[in-house]
């Protein structure tokens, strides 16, 4: 079988499907991986197996699911297609992901991350509304990058992104997001790139997924976080949403989630946090 061509025309089918750029480069990345094995066309479940085997031994339990899932769709479409039949992956199960709760960070620190950028230059007020924009509505930060001029409503204290399968979604935003937005946009305007439709710019022009990475991190490294990045504040509205009841459903709408399975998993580090504040209400070995 010639794997590589039947890579490319699944490829050309992602584009046409008009999948997310990164649903198609997380699909690709995976099978490429599994062709390197030279799968057995022979033995194409034991190859498939055997591939997930070979990757559970070097990657997390969580890494490896998306692979699966990832060559599932492969699979699929081939049975389809009529180009792979039976399909190899019918029946298997995809491995085993344990409830690892996500990195959050304690508030006292997001004031300090926050109080890191105060200033009234172009960086500051850039970097404040970002880091604002991210805590306040748990985006993504591929959604925080695709951005606009036009993505901004500061009357309705809203903004819209675009989310995985291109579909948007209205977020709300506070009144300190809405003010630490409303004085980027007027430092903006006097910036060199400030005709640009994107929101985001620095002295390059347009920033990448790779810049507000960058700010994120390096906002960290002022206040004594190594490692920060932009998924741990998403991390943190998440849970603290839980924390403080909000609703799962309304949460699964604002974080974009059409499976409920990254809601189990912040549902686990927002119960196991309530659990001990009621613990400490409770002070049984202080009453006795």
């Amino acid at each position: 079988m010639d794997w590589n061509t039947l890579a490319d025309s699944y490829e050309l089918y992602l584009l046409s499907s008009n999948k997310a750029r990164s649903t198609t480069r997380t699909y690709m990345n995976a099978l490429r991986q599994f062709i390197k094995t030279e799968p057995n066309d022979d033995h194409l479940r034991q190859s498939v197996q055997r591939f997930l085997a070979g990757e559970l031994a070097a990657h997390k339990p969580a890494t490896v699911s998306i692979w699966y899932r990832s060559i599932q769709q492969f699979f699929k479409w081939a049975d389809r297609e009529a180009e792979i039949q039976p399909n190899p992956m019918s029946g298997l199960t995809a491995p085993i992901v344990p409830l690892d709760p996500p990195d959050v960070i304690p508030l006292d620190q997001i004031r300090r991350l926050l109080a890191s950028c105060e200033g009234t230059d172009f960086r500051n007020r850039r970097d404040l509304a970002i880091i604002r924009l991210l805590v306040d509505t748990g985006m993504r930060r591929n959604e925080l990058t695709m951005m606009t001029t036009a993505s901004v409503d500061l009357r309705a204290r809203e903004v819209i992104v675009m989310g995985k399968n291109r579909r948007n979604r209205t977020l709300s935003i506070g009144v300190k997001t809405t003010a630490a937005l409303d004085a980027y946009l007027r430092s903006r305007r006097r910036h060199l790139h400030h005709e640009l439709p994107d929101l985001w710019i620095s002295h390059m022009g347009k920033m990448t997924a790779s810049g507000i990475y960058q700010v994120v991190r390096d906002r960290g490294e002022t206040i004594g976080i190594e490692g920060l990045y932009p998924h741990q504040l998403r991390h943190t509205f998440a849970h603290e949403w839980l924390v403080n009841d909000g609703s799962e459903t309304n949460l699964m709408s604002l974080a974009g989630w059409q499976s409920s399975q990254m809601l189990r998993r912040y549902g686990a580090s927002a119960a196991q946090a309530r659990a001990l504040e009621a613990h400490k209400k409770l002070a049984l070995g202080d009453r006795i």
